[in-house]
């Protein structure tokens, strides 16, 4: 018989710092964190952050709708988050302005580019916050976004998390280069910002396409 062990993702910035009983405990409590998953006991397999982060399926109708499917037969093994994705910054599941790109059109509508062309994308809050300042004739300023910006944009555009993005978006940019899915990472592939004009024209392009 095949023992199974309950274990939590390691997501660090990078996708390296164990969690620790008493911080995942902490985020059991307090609804942060990734899904715990059932592995073989003993195993030290690293779960990809594509996987637990529910990225994975972002550019695939079908995988989405295995994973739902998955989820809704065997909770405990793979529990469905419907479009919700993972936000390496805050650690919760949040709702996307774009809540899918199954053919990876990417923000800018031309793919999934190195230097992070096309991501990270905005929360749902966040592209109706931006559409409201728009409406009422003002400029999306950063600092009056939350605690969750800072002057340049989200959080999640740090260099800190390029390695979590650079494996979340793996699986979509193998598939749109024609590589095998299971092919390493692209290690050109960053999310953080270059530029200061980086964030008014990831707004115009996700917002509103031009």
């Amino acid at each position: 018989m095949t023992r199974l062990q309950v274990v939590w993702p390691k997501d660090g910035p990078k996708g390296s710092r164990p969690r620790g009983f008493f911080r995942g405990f902490n985020d059991i409590l307090t609804g942060k964190g990734p899904d715990m998953f059932l592995q073989r006991a003993k195993s030290t397999s690293r779960i990809r952050p594509e996987r637990w982060g529910n990225w994975d399926s972002y550019h695939h109708r079908p995988s989405h709708f295995e994973e739902e499917f998955m989820g809704a037969a065997n909770p405990l093994w793979n529990s469905s988050r419907g479009f919700k994705r993972y936000d390496p910054h805050t650690r919760k599941y949040r709702k996307w302005f774009v809540a899918e790109d199954w053919f990876g059109d990417g923000v800018d509508g031309r793919g999934i580019g190195i230097r992070g062309a096309g991501y990270p994308r905005f929360t749902r809050g966040e592209g109706r916050k931006m559409l409201r300042r728009y409406a009422q004739g003002h400029k999306v300023d950063p600092s009056k976004m939350g605690n969750e910006w800072n002057s340049d944009g989200p959080r999640r555009f740090q260099q800190e998390y390029d390695g979590f993005w650079q494996e979340a978006h793996r699986i979509g940019d193998n598939r749109r280069q024609g590589l095998p899915l299971g092919d390493p990472i692209n290690p050109n592939f960053f999310n953080h910002q270059e530029h200061p004009l980086d964030l008014p024209q990831w707004i115009r392009w996700e917002l509103f396409g031009i």
